[in-house]
């Protein structure tokens, strides 16, 4: 699901562990920060990256963490997870 405006969007989604995910289009008129948060109930990590990420390479994010990156340029993201069906929420303001 994706919600949009002109000031915020935000979206939802799953990733497992063989595969990684790129996050969605994230470029906004007004960009100050992007937040992904693993969700509480997820059983592994996810982790966050550039193309290419992997459990080794990524940033992780526990089960119930955020991770806010202050940014006011166009970056590409991509996610994996530690174990699959590792839910995740992002929002970019």
């Amino acid at each position: 699901m994706l919600e949009t405006s002109k000031q915020f969007r935000v979206g939802q989604g799953t990733v497992g562990a063989s595969t990684q995910v790129m996050l969605p289009e994230l470029g906004i008129e007004v960009r100050r920060a992007i937040l992904i948060c693993a969700h509480g109930t997820n059983t592994g990590y996810v982790y966050i990256g550039r193309i290419g990420v992997t459990i080794a390479t990524g940033f992780q994010i526990p089960a119930g963490k955020t991770l806010r990156l202050e940014t006011n340029d166009a970056i590409a993201l991509y996610i994996v997870a530690s174990a699959a069906d590792q839910k995740y929420s992002w929002f970019v303001v």
